[in-house]
């Protein structure tokens, strides 16, 4: 009788160590799954940034293209009326 309870003490303590590795190996696993995601937010960050500059840059340069093709089709006109005479 001794012998038998000493082993469902001994399995319940194997037990009871088990569930804790795991539950540590579960907590690292969130610990690394957190940081990974602020890494990722990090970057996230970055890329809505630079789309942001990007986006200026096109903005400013949106006027000058626009003026730019204008000014291609009125030089074109003209090129088609002076081969015309």
């Amino acid at each position: 009788m001794i012998c038998g309870s000493r082993r469902r003490r001994a399995s319940t303590q194997s037990k009871a160590r088990h569930a804790a590795g795991n539950a540590e190996a579960a907590r690292s696993q969130a610990d690394r799954a957190e940081e990974k995601l602020a890494s990722v937010r990090r970057e996230l960050e970055d890329v809505r940034r630079r789309k942001a500059d990007a986006e200026a840059v096109v903005a400013d340069a949106r006027p000058s293209v626009e003026s730019f093709e204008k000014q291609a089709r009125e030089l074109q006109g003209e090129l088609e009326r002076a081969k015309a005479k």
